[in-house]
């Protein structure tokens, strides 16, 4: 790897040159008592913690996958990753919480109401498995993928 001063570009360099996508939280990156930079690049679906070494190339990666509860809970940008971080991303994660509940009242109450008039004929029930399948299909890839 060259020798690139600004960490954020440093990071990015290496997520790239291992083939690797995703983001690198700034919070997710300390060094070591030997001088090891430790760092994360994350994604729904999947994280990586990456060694950089200090005198050979050889760099470490540990993969760890997620549930697929925690894909669905990540999918908005700020929302993954446990309690960890300062204090604006809790205070968002909160309130996202709380967004996805009121989010999720609407939606229950539209469909009862579209239930009850649309549902008479097939092709409404066909319109509804059609779009759940689809919707179970893409949490399914995102959570297989990553």
């Amino acid at each position: 790897m060259p020798k690139i001063e600004d960490n954020l570009k440093f990071k990015l360099a290496v997520r790239d040159s291992l083939g690797l996508f995703g983001n690198a939280p700034w919070w997710q990156d300390y060094k070591d008592d030997q001088g090891i930079h430790h760092f994360m690049i994350t994604r729904p679906g999947k994280s990586y913690w990456i060694e950089v070494p200090t005198a050979n190339n050889i760099y470490k990666i540990q993969e760890s996958r997620s549930s697929f509860i925690s894909v669905v809970m990540a999918l908005h940008g700020l929302t993954g990753g446990g309690l960890e971080g300062p204090a604006f991303i809790l205070v968002w994660k909160i309130i996202a919480q709380i967004m996805n509940v009121v989010f999720l009242m609407l939606l229950a109450i539209s469909v009862y109401f579209w239930y009850i008039r649309s549902f008479r004929s097939n092709k409404g029930w066909l319109f509804a498995g059609i779009f759940a399948f689809v919707s179970f299909i893409i949490l399914a890839f995102i959570w297989l993928i990553g």
